[in-house]
């Protein structure tokens, strides 16, 4: 997501993104109520969106809140016990293993962050399949059986909150559809403080 700045000359190039106007590259994270959960700002606009989210992640200093590792369950004829085994894995696996006594079924489940297409799939991230399109209409009159297709329309309905938060994060704050001629440190804490008064609002009205 990118919010507009004003920056110095001599750094104009580096924070001018591909839509020409400079700007934060912000990495933002919600959950399905509308409410942030992390925030990293102030990478320069030119920055590609699997940069910011790589050194995130890799850094400790940035103390990203990494998805919870995936459990191994074993389901051996209908009895459904979870076993010990940890796994990282990128997504639900179900393995099969039969043999004259009995049927061995391991289930692998874990929690992933939904990205849109500037991110790869990896442990603990689920984008959607590239080069996959879907059409509402099929869906709607059950023509979409394409696993892809569908997968990639039930991506899009789950990430389409994030959308929607940033909407109204936007109109909430009018000021980072454009921030005054401030340093750039006071740009970057406008950005980083209006998630957290978004999240005073809502307790504020809502509870």
């Amino acid at each position: 997501m990118h919010i507009p700045c004003v920056v110095p000359t001599e750094v104009a190039v580096a924070y001018r993104n591909r839509k020409g106007f400079t700007s934060q590259n912000v990495m933002a994270m919600v959950d399905f109520e509308m409410k942030f959960t992390y925030i990293v700002t102030w990478w320069e606009g030119s920055a590609r969106d699997a940069r910011v989210m790589n050194v995130a992640t890799n850094t400790p200093a940035f103390r990203f809140p990494h998805a919870p590792p995936g459990m191994l369950y074993l389901l051996v004829t209908n009895e459904f016990n979870k076993g010990t085994g940890n796994c990282n894995c990128k997504y639900v696996i179900i393995l099969v293993y039969q043999t004259q006594k009995a049927k061995y079924s391991f289930y692998v489940s874990s929690k992933y962050y939904l990205v849109d297409a500037g991110y790869k799939n990896k442990a603990g991230f689920l984008a959607h399949f590239r080069g996959q399109n879907y059409h509402l209409h099929d869906h709607r009159r059950g023509d979409g059986d394409h696993r892809k297709e569908m997968f990639n329309y039930r991506h899009a309905s789950l990430r389409n909150v994030i959308e929607r938060t940033f909407g109204v994060w936007k109109n909430r704050f009018r000021i980072l559809r454009g921030i005054p001629k401030y340093p750039l440190e006071k740009q970057r804490d406008l950005v980083i403080a209006s998630p957290y008064l978004s999240l005073f609002y809502i307790f504020q009205f809502t509870n």
